[in-house]
């Protein structure tokens, strides 16, 4: 159990420098009001968590030690929203449409009113 969390705990450090850098480096090369960076950080995600998760599935033994390394770990700490899409894959692959549906929505609109709440309280502190 130590040893998941080590694995998990240096992966989420490279992951959220490295989400730290990218971010930094894209929105530094477009000067924009639309956050760039972000799109990129969870584009790449994505794709990586994807990608990553298709070959451990391939291989037992790495899925054991390596999963928690690069999935919880580093592209987790890199953007939680590549664990939101592979989530939602997967209710989609498991044909639950109705899931797929409510976590897309509950997932988008849920959160973006609590960053608004929270917003708001923070203010009031």
């Amino acid at each position: 159990m130590w040893q998941r969390l080590v694995l998990i705990a240096c992966g989420g450090a490279a992951g959220s420098l490295l989400r730290y850098g990218v971010s930094g480096w894209v929105n530094g090369r477009i000067a924009s009001h639309f956050p760039w960076g972000t799109l990129v950080v969870n584009a790449l995600g994505c794709l990586l968590f994807g990608s990553v998760a298709a070959m451990l599935a391939q291989r037992t033994y790495f899925e054991q030690h390596v999963a928690p390394l690069l999935l919880v770990g580093f592209i987790g700490a890199f953007t939680t929203f590549s664990t939101f899409a592979h989530d939602t894959h997967k209710l989609m692959d498991d044909g639950r449409w109705l899931h797929v549906s409510a976590n897309l929505l509950l997932q988008n609109v849920v959160c973006v009113v609590l960053v608004l709440v929270g917003v708001a309280v923070g203010r009031l502190l």
